[in-house]
């Protein structure tokens, strides 16, 4: 080998890919539920609101919050407390659609999408929830805790933006 030459390196990427595909998915989901954490709810909204405005569909969002959940807390600990926004995540994804969106805002607070619902079919769904979790959440991890939701739905609006959404 005397003379000019040439050096190949292959490099495979897919393992980097991979990584960063993995990283965006911590990113984006509350690591405590597994559900879409604000941000990514957040995003799926903005998705969601841009289509009503494009094509003059429905979205209607329902924001749950558990009653007095600090008190679940400071009684028995946020072990429990934890267990509890589990317990609440698993009743409303067992009765989630194809399309629905259930993320977490934060703390005890949650934001469920409804693509194409109108305020009124979204209101019954929020009632047969707030009982389901009533009497889904009554007992957890042995522990009589009687968790209630109060929840609050509104229909977005051409003019509405996430934000104006979630505070309606």
């Amino acid at each position: 080998p005397n003379g000019p030459g040439q050096l190949v390196i292959w490099h495979d990427a897919t393992v980097q890919a991979e990584l960063m595909a993995e990283r965006r998915r911590e990113a984006l989901t509350d690591a405590l539920t597994g559900i879409p954490n604000r941000r990514a709810a957040e995003d799926i909204l903005r998705h969601e609101q841009a289509r009503v405005q494009r094509s003059s569909s429905q979205l209607s969002v329902a924001l749950f919050d558990i009653d007095h959940f600090k008190s679940v807390n400071d009684r028995f600990g946020h072990g429990l407390g934890d267990s509890c926004l589990r317990a609440v995540v698993r009743v409303i994804s067992g009765e989630l659609q194809y399309g629905d969106q259930l993320g977490r805002l934060g703390g005890e607070e949650f934001v469920l999408g409804l693509a194409g619902v109108d305020r009124l079919r979204a209101t019954a769904l929020a009632e047969h929830l707030r009982r389901e979790i009533e009497a889904g959440c009554r007992v957890v991890d042995g522990i009589e805790v009687a968790l209630t939701v109060s929840i609050g739905v509104a229909e977005c609006s051409g003019t509405d933006t996430v934000a104006s959404l979630i505070r309606r």
